[in-house]
């Protein structure tokens, strides 16, 4: 009997962590970058991202004004070099050099006034570059 690889749905998932930071303008928290992907645990999640700021994939940045009543939240971005080894990853060669390809996805609204909105115009992005990564996938066949 087969064993079916454990890293088959962690791929997954990792690809799609990857895909909410490459469909991102600026910087966004590990929170939503879990309630985006989909994946499975918020742990998870803060481990990848450990290791792709170890990579230098990505970059960090502290909340200011840091907040008195809790401890201050951490954005994090994709750097150049990250961003050109994401899209190797995930086979994205439709994806313009600047990150932001117009004829996939479409600029980003004007900025919302609250983090609801945000999230959802962000989770708008990603299904688009979903659907165009899928398209791609078709054509290559």
């Amino acid at each position: 009997m087969k064993r079916r690889r454990r890293a088959d749905g962690t791929d997954r998932w990792f690809r799609a962590v990857l895909l909410v930071l490459l469909t991102d303008a600026g910087n966004i928290t590990a929170t939503a970058i879990w309630r985006l992907s989909g994946a499975r645990s918020p742990r998870q999640v803060d481990r990848w991202l450990t290791r792709l700021r170890a990579n230098r994939w990505v970059t960090t940045r502290l909340e200011t004004p840091i907040p008195e009543n809790r401890p201050a939240l951490t954005f994090y971005r994709l750097t150049s070099y990250g961003r050109r080894e994401a899209r190797l990853y995930l086979g994205l060669e439709h994806v313009s050099p600047d990150d932001q390809p117009t004829e996939i996805i479409p600029a980003p609204p004007a900025p919302c006034g609250t983090e609801h909105d945000r999230a959802n115009a962000l989770e708008r992005r990603v299904h688009l570059l979903q659907d165009a990564n899928m398209a791609a996938d078709r054509r290559r066949r």
